[in-house]
């Protein structure tokens, strides 16, 4: 195989296709982002002259075969070429843009064809290395993935290791496929004073003009780039362009990297906190996981690949495609075929709407998820799902999601319907997961979901038994969840109230009335049971302090919470204290309880953001 021919194979369907579009159609626009390969496509047309845009004023000559104009990129080029097209009227011309260009003077609707290149799949990757030197696995697999399909990007990681940049050195590599992007991309804003707000932009996830901290004519000229969109947040880079320019920050600049992100994160839950509209919440808490989830996370939600295309929910006409995709779910999870096809047959029987699917430029189906609103009237389509804990979820998040199948055909669909998922529950506030996959379990633990255990039944009859999870993003509930995901959780969560403990205590026999508490919230008290024992063992601890004072304290809690029989003054004089003393006793134990709380909130963060285990990690399973 040589340089000119490796994406043959991965190509030769897009070629035939523009070939076609060539022949029906007086201009044709090849788009596709930045090092996805429509030079190498273009330069494949047969008898083809192919000039710059700079080179178009100066020609003159005709040609048996098509005029290709390469590089139409930025905004000046772009109108300068459309014009020169819209006055000459060539008979045969391809436009080749990073973004596509819109119909209108120059380009008629009528004669114009638009052709998208798409990313190659991973495999098709290994070809690049084929021809620009084989690696081993271990020494560049990393760094080759963050290509993210776009062989521009590949072959500028294989350059980055043949000079000899070890494989390894993932950010080393990044730095040096950053350094080609941007500068491919002066093209569209020359200068450089826009390099660093673009890295900025990348380490931070997505940035209003505060948050970026630039002024309006620099923010609007990085909006006008083709690797940035607009967003319901500011604007935000496109994969892998985002994951490339972030891992080259990051090495370049440690110390600068983590503070533009810890400053993000703040001002993230702050907005949070303020935030009424439903989509610009669900848009800020993706943001939130993009700066203070633990690694693992984002690298399952975040990868560095572009977005298929749109997520919406199901027609009608798209339940064969999700039955196929059912299957392909079925079959890599290792569940018993019968029987889940019986469990989808009976979902679609009741209708496509709960489902909902990517489609990809062409309109295939490329991931699925099904979202059950948690409604009485819908027991029979999520009871196999929950079993014995069907009613306590029916009563505790009326009006959520169930989230019983989610499935990508790629890492790529994979991430984007899961970060749909999250972003309706977002929207609805409430979300129950039902999940059998050691690595969603494992997700959803270091997301901080509330664990409620296992269902009694082996729905798929593969060998594991589902586990049932719950998130709060309501209210107050939601934004110390957003707190909980940071580093910072100790200092810049807000404090836990000491009457939300003396509220736990005063129904600690009652499971109902514990149901209500916020502390279900956190990975420490992620349920009843646990909320009941935590608060046993912490007062009796406190009631055996060293600490006279504190063991006072615990005692009275003991006194008085612990047996309801008893009242504060009976506890009071039993004890020998006077009023005033019984109860700045009493909320010095209660304050003493919600501290100890706090901390062991942060401790657990610590642990799962160090690289230990989650609350409740499960044990790893094949399939």
């Amino acid at each position: 195989m040589t340089r000119a021919d490796w994406a043959v194979t991965d190509r030769a369907s897009e070629l035939a296709q523009l070939r076609a579009a060539i022949s029906s159609s007086r201009v044709v626009n090849v788009h596709g982002p930045l090092g996805v390969g429509k030079s190498w496509l273009v330069r494949r047309v047969p008898g083809a002259t192919i000039l710059d845009p700079h080179e178009l004023a100066g020609w003159r000559d005709r040609t048996a075969g098509p005029l290709v104009v390469d590089n139409v990129d930025g905004a000046d080029v772009r109108e300068a070429v459309l014009a020169w097209c819209d006055a000459r009227e060539p008979a045969s011309m391809v436009i080749v843009s990073r973004t596509r260009l819109p119909v209108g003077p120059g380009l008629p609707a009528k004669s114009t064809r638009a052709i998208a290149v798409s990313p190659l799949d991973d495999v098709s990757l290994d070809a690049i290395v084929e021809v620009f030197g084989r690696h081993p696995a271990e020494d560049g697999a990393a760094a080759l993935r963050l290509a993210g399909g776009l062989p521009g990007l590949a072959a500028a990681a294989v350059r980055a290791i043949d000079t000899g940049t070890s494989g390894s050195a993932v950010g080393a590599i990044a730095d040096a496929i950053g350094t080609e992007i941007l500068t491919r991309l002066a093209r569209e804003l020359p200068g450089r004073r826009w390099q660093q707000s673009l890295r900025l932009l990348a380490a931070v996830g997505a940035a209003d003009e505060s948050l970026l901290g630039c002024g309006p004519e620099l923010f609007t000229a990085l909006a006008g780039l083709s690797v940035v969109r607009r967003t319901e947040v500011g604007l935000s880079l496109v994969e892998p362009i985002r994951t490339v320019l972030a891992a080259a920050y990051e090495w370049r600049r440690p110390e600068s990297f983590e503070a533009a992100r810890a400053r993000a994160s703040a001002y993230r839950r702050n907005r949070l906190a303020q935030a009424n509209e439903r989509t610009t919440r669900a848009a800020l808490v993706e943001q939130c996981i993009y700066l203070d989830a633990a690694a693992p996370v984002r690298k399952t939600l975040f990868p560095a690949v572009l977005d298929h295309g749109v997520v919406g929910q199901a027609a009608s006409a798209d339940a064969e495609g999700i039955a196929q995709l059912m299957r392909q779910w079925s079959e890599r999870s290792g569940f018993d075929r019968k029987r889940t096809a019986a469990l989808v047959e009976r979902w679609l029987a009741d209708g496509v709407s709960a489902f909902h699917v990517i489609r990809d430029g062409a309109g295939e189906l490329r991931g699925v998820t099904r979202l059950d609103p948690i409604d009485a009237g819908r027991v029979d389509g999520i009871e196999p799902l929950l079993q014995q804990h069907t009613d306590d979820v029916l009563e505790r998040f009326g009006d959520g999601l169930l989230l019983g199948a989610a499935f990508g055909v790629d890492r790529g669909a994979h991430a984007q319907i899961l970060r749909y998922t999250l972003a309706a529950a977002t929207k609805v506030g409430r979300l129950v997961v039902s999940t059998t996959n050691p690595d969603y379990q494992e997700l959803v633990q270091r997301l901080r979901f509330t664990t409620h255990g296992t269902v009694r039944d082996d729905i798929y009859r593969c060998g594991r038994t589902a586990e049932i999870y719950s998130n709060d993003f309501t209210g107050r509930a939601g934004i110390r969840w957003a707190a909980a995901l940071s580093d910072a959780t100790a200092a810049t969560a807000e404090p836990t109230a000491p009457t939300e403990l003396a509220a736990v205590m005063q129904h600690l026999d009652d499971p109902i009335g514990l149901a209500a508490s916020p502390l279900l919230a956190s990975t420490v008290t992620p349920t009843v049971g646990r909320l009941q024992e935590w608060v046993r063992e912490a007062v009796a601890e406190l009631a055996t302090s060293p600490d006279p004072v504190q063991a006072e304290s615990g005692q009275i809690l003991v006194g008085y919470f612990l047996r309801p029989s008893a009242t504060h003054r009976q506890v009071a004089t039993r004890m020998h204290l006077s009023r005033a003393t019984y109860f700045r006793r009493l909320q010095s134990g209660l304050t003493a309880l919600a501290a100890r709380f706090d901390a062991a909130e942060a401790q657990v963060h610590s642990n799962m953001r160090s690289g230990g285990e989650s609350p409740r990690r499960p044990d790893r399973y094949q399939g």
